[in-house]
Protein backbone atom coordinates (compact mmCIF):
# COMPACT_ATOMS: atom_id res chain seq x y z
CA UNK A 1 0.00 0.00 0.00
CA UNK A 2 2.82 2.39 0.40
CA UNK A 3 3.26 4.85 2.84
CA UNK A 4 0.39 6.50 4.40
CA UNK A 5 -0.29 10.07 3.34
CA UNK A 6 0.12 13.04 5.63
CA UNK A 7 -2.66 15.29 6.58
CA UNK A 8 -1.21 18.02 3.97
CA UNK A 9 -0.58 15.91 1.44
CA UNK A 10 -4.45 14.60 1.51
CA UNK A 11 -5.90 18.39 1.66
CA UNK A 12 -3.67 19.16 -1.22
CA UNK A 13 -5.51 16.46 -3.10
CA UNK A 14 -8.78 17.27 -2.54
CA UNK A 15 -8.57 20.79 -2.89
CA UNK A 16 -7.29 19.86 -6.22
CA UNK A 17 -10.12 17.07 -7.17
CA UNK A 18 -12.52 19.85 -5.66
CA UNK A 19 -11.02 22.79 -8.24
CA UNK A 20 -12.23 20.65 -10.96
CA UNK A 21 -16.14 21.37 -12.29
CA UNK A 22 -16.39 17.58 -13.19
CA UNK A 23 -15.92 16.52 -9.50
CA UNK A 24 -19.37 18.08 -8.54
CA UNK A 25 -22.86 17.64 -9.35
CA UNK A 26 -24.46 20.52 -12.11
CA UNK A 27 -21.51 22.63 -11.54
CA UNK A 28 -22.00 23.85 -15.58
CA UNK A 29 -26.22 24.87 -14.52
CA UNK A 30 -25.42 26.39 -11.15
CA UNK A 31 -22.36 28.26 -12.30
CA UNK A 32 -24.48 29.90 -15.17
CA UNK A 33 -27.57 31.02 -12.76
CA UNK A 34 -30.70 32.36 -14.15
CA UNK A 35 -32.43 35.29 -12.88
CA UNK A 36 -35.80 33.35 -12.72
CA UNK A 37 -34.69 31.05 -10.26
CA UNK A 38 -35.44 33.18 -7.40
CA UNK A 39 -38.69 35.01 -9.06
CA UNK A 40 -41.24 34.12 -6.34
CA UNK A 41 -44.03 34.86 -9.44
CA UNK A 42 -42.73 31.64 -10.80
CA UNK A 43 -44.14 29.82 -7.51
CA UNK A 44 -46.52 26.91 -8.40
CA UNK A 45 -50.48 28.40 -7.65
CA UNK A 46 -52.16 25.00 -7.01
CA UNK A 47 -51.32 23.52 -3.57
CA UNK A 48 -48.76 20.56 -4.42
CA UNK A 49 -47.90 17.44 -2.04
CA UNK A 50 -44.79 17.50 0.46
CA UNK A 51 -43.71 14.13 1.06
CA UNK A 52 -41.02 14.38 3.44
CA UNK A 53 -39.94 18.24 4.68
CA UNK A 54 -36.71 17.39 4.19
CA UNK A 55 -36.72 16.44 0.76
CA UNK A 56 -39.57 19.31 -0.67
CA UNK A 57 -40.08 19.13 -4.58
CA UNK A 58 -40.75 22.43 -4.86
CA UNK A 59 -38.68 25.92 -4.28
CA UNK A 60 -39.58 27.98 -1.59
CA UNK A 61 -39.33 31.65 -2.26
CA UNK A 62 -38.21 34.18 0.22
CA UNK A 63 -38.09 38.16 -0.67
CA UNK A 64 -36.17 40.45 2.22
CA UNK A 65 -37.99 43.30 1.81
CA UNK A 66 -35.66 44.83 5.06
CA UNK A 67 -32.61 43.92 2.68
CA UNK A 68 -31.05 43.04 6.30
CA UNK A 69 -31.24 38.92 6.46
CA UNK A 70 -27.99 36.94 6.77
CA UNK A 71 -28.40 34.10 4.93
CA UNK A 72 -28.86 32.03 7.99
CA UNK A 73 -31.93 33.85 9.00
CA UNK A 74 -32.83 33.87 5.42
CA UNK A 75 -32.61 30.28 5.45
CA UNK A 76 -34.61 29.75 8.54
CA UNK A 77 -37.32 31.84 7.78
CA UNK A 78 -37.72 29.76 4.16
CA UNK A 79 -37.79 26.75 6.49
CA UNK A 80 -40.60 28.19 8.32
CA UNK A 81 -42.34 29.37 5.01
CA UNK A 82 -42.24 25.79 4.06
CA UNK A 83 -43.99 24.54 6.83
CA UNK A 84 -46.29 27.29 7.43
CA UNK A 85 -47.37 26.36 3.68
CA UNK A 86 -47.70 22.27 4.59
CA UNK A 87 -49.60 22.89 7.65
CA UNK A 88 -51.91 25.57 6.46
CA UNK A 89 -52.45 23.92 3.03
CA UNK A 90 -52.76 20.42 4.87
CA UNK A 91 -50.37 19.47 2.20
CA UNK A 92 -48.38 16.45 4.22
CA UNK A 93 -48.39 13.07 1.86
CA UNK A 94 -49.51 10.38 4.39
CA UNK A 95 -49.22 12.57 7.29
CA UNK A 96 -51.01 16.18 9.06
CA UNK A 97 -48.20 19.01 10.58
CA UNK A 98 -49.68 20.21 13.56
CA UNK A 99 -46.95 22.30 14.90
CA UNK A 100 -43.48 23.01 14.18
CA UNK A 101 -40.45 25.25 15.93
CA UNK A 102 -37.65 26.11 13.69
CA UNK A 103 -34.28 26.49 14.64
CA UNK A 104 -31.37 28.50 13.45
CA UNK A 105 -29.69 25.92 10.16
CA UNK A 106 -26.42 25.52 9.26
CA UNK A 107 -25.17 26.66 5.74
CA UNK A 108 -22.63 25.04 3.89
CA UNK A 109 -20.29 26.08 0.72
CA UNK A 110 -18.01 24.41 -1.02
CA UNK A 111 -14.98 25.27 1.66
CA UNK A 112 -17.11 24.01 4.31
CA UNK A 113 -17.36 20.38 1.74
CA UNK A 114 -14.04 20.64 1.42
CA UNK A 115 -13.48 20.45 5.22
CA UNK A 116 -16.16 17.43 5.15
CA UNK A 117 -14.11 15.55 2.96
CA UNK A 118 -10.58 15.86 4.78
CA UNK A 119 -12.75 14.70 8.16
CA UNK A 120 -13.94 11.59 6.41
CA UNK A 121 -10.35 10.55 5.62
CA UNK A 122 -8.97 10.86 9.27
CA UNK A 123 -10.58 7.22 9.34
CA UNK A 124 -7.33 4.47 9.70
CA UNK A 125 -8.42 3.12 6.75
CA UNK A 126 -8.68 5.85 4.68
CA UNK A 127 -5.27 7.36 5.47
CA UNK A 128 -3.80 4.29 4.11
CA UNK A 129 -4.85 5.12 0.69
CA UNK A 130 -2.44 5.46 -2.04
CA UNK A 131 -3.38 8.98 -4.12
CA UNK A 132 -4.95 7.69 -6.85
CA UNK A 133 -7.64 5.83 -4.60
CA UNK A 134 -8.24 9.04 -2.47
CA UNK A 135 -8.80 10.39 -5.59
CA UNK A 136 -10.94 8.29 -7.05
CA UNK A 137 -13.08 8.60 -3.33
CA UNK A 138 -13.02 12.54 -3.23
CA UNK A 139 -14.80 12.39 -6.88
CA UNK A 140 -17.75 10.35 -5.61
CA UNK A 141 -17.90 12.56 -2.66
CA UNK A 142 -18.38 15.88 -4.29
CA UNK A 143 -20.50 14.37 -6.89
CA UNK A 144 -22.92 13.81 -3.77
CA UNK A 145 -23.20 17.87 -3.73
CA UNK A 146 -23.96 20.57 -6.06
CA UNK A 147 -21.36 22.38 -7.55
CA UNK A 148 -22.35 25.60 -5.73
CA UNK A 149 -21.59 28.89 -7.32
CA UNK A 150 -21.90 32.63 -5.41
CA UNK A 151 -24.25 32.74 -3.13
CA UNK A 152 -25.37 29.35 -3.29
CA UNK A 153 -25.25 27.10 0.01
CA UNK A 154 -26.37 23.42 1.05
CA UNK A 155 -28.65 23.96 4.09
CA UNK A 156 -28.52 21.48 6.92
CA UNK A 157 -32.13 22.06 8.10
CA UNK A 158 -33.21 22.62 11.68
CA UNK A 159 -36.46 22.26 13.15
CA UNK A 160 -38.65 20.21 14.60
CA UNK A 161 -42.07 18.98 14.55
CA UNK A 162 -45.17 17.07 15.91
CA UNK A 163 -47.39 15.31 13.63
CA UNK A 164 -50.24 12.82 12.74
CA UNK A 165 -49.77 10.01 10.25
CA UNK A 166 -46.61 8.85 8.95
CA UNK A 167 -43.54 10.61 7.70
CA UNK A 168 -41.39 7.72 5.67
CA UNK A 169 -43.26 5.13 7.64
CA UNK A 170 -42.60 6.64 10.96
CA UNK A 171 -45.63 7.23 13.01
CA UNK A 172 -45.34 10.27 15.38
CA UNK A 173 -46.51 7.96 18.38
CA UNK A 174 -43.70 5.35 17.78
CA UNK A 175 -41.18 8.38 17.70
CA UNK A 176 -42.66 9.64 21.49
CA UNK A 177 -42.44 6.12 22.80
CA UNK A 178 -39.11 5.86 21.68
CA UNK A 179 -37.71 8.79 23.80
CA UNK A 180 -36.98 10.43 20.60
CA UNK A 181 -39.42 13.58 21.11
CA UNK A 182 -38.43 16.32 23.43
CA UNK A 183 -40.40 17.36 27.04
CA UNK A 184 -42.48 19.14 24.80
CA UNK A 185 -42.97 16.49 22.57
CA UNK A 186 -41.22 17.81 19.45
CA UNK A 187 -39.61 15.79 17.11
CA UNK A 188 -35.79 16.72 15.63
CA UNK A 189 -36.74 15.87 12.56
CA UNK A 190 -33.79 16.69 10.80
CA UNK A 191 -31.72 14.23 13.39
CA UNK A 192 -34.08 11.73 13.02
CA UNK A 193 -33.22 11.31 9.44
CA UNK A 194 -29.53 12.87 9.68
CA UNK A 195 -28.12 10.72 6.79
CA UNK A 196 -30.81 11.84 4.36
CA UNK A 197 -29.26 15.34 5.25
CA UNK A 198 -26.24 14.86 4.26
CA UNK A 199 -26.90 12.75 1.58
CA UNK A 200 -29.32 14.00 -0.39
CA UNK A 201 -29.05 18.11 0.44
CA UNK A 202 -31.22 21.43 0.43
CA UNK A 203 -30.22 24.26 -1.59
CA UNK A 204 -30.35 27.77 -0.75
CA UNK A 205 -29.79 30.18 -3.62
CA UNK A 206 -29.65 34.24 -3.37
CA UNK A 207 -30.00 36.81 -5.90
CA UNK A 208 -29.91 40.36 -5.15
CA UNK A 209 -32.92 40.34 -2.05
CA UNK A 210 -34.30 37.00 -3.37
CA UNK A 211 -33.70 33.76 -2.07
CA UNK A 212 -35.03 30.01 -3.40
CA UNK A 213 -34.27 26.67 -1.45
CA UNK A 214 -35.68 23.53 -2.68
CA UNK A 215 -34.58 19.67 -2.72
CA UNK A 216 -31.57 19.76 -4.52
CA UNK A 217 -32.46 16.58 -6.40
CA UNK A 218 -35.58 18.71 -7.45
CA UNK A 219 -34.02 21.59 -8.89
CA UNK A 220 -31.78 19.23 -11.02
CA UNK A 221 -35.33 17.74 -12.18
CA UNK A 222 -37.01 20.96 -13.00
CA UNK A 223 -33.95 22.09 -15.14
CA UNK A 224 -33.51 18.73 -16.23
CA UNK A 225 -31.98 19.55 -19.45
CA UNK A 226 -29.69 22.17 -18.32
CA UNK A 227 -28.69 20.01 -15.02
CA UNK A 228 -27.75 17.29 -17.84
CA UNK A 229 -25.14 19.49 -19.88
CA UNK A 230 -24.05 20.34 -16.38
CA UNK A 231 -23.30 16.96 -15.00
CA UNK A 232 -19.80 16.02 -16.67
CA UNK A 233 -18.61 12.65 -16.16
Amino acid sequence: MGRPLSRAAQAKIIHQVAEQPSSWRGWSLLHSPDPDWTDPRRAEQPVQPVPQPLTPPEPFFLVDGSQSLTPEKAASEALYGMLHYIRANKAGQGYTLLEFRVGEPKLLGREEVMQMALEACSTPERSRWTEDQLRAWCRSFFRRYPGLGKDMWIVEPAFSLKWSGEIDSIPYDACVSSGMADPEGFVDLPNLFRHRVRSSPLLLIRQGHQYRLQHAEAFFAQYEDSARHGRLT
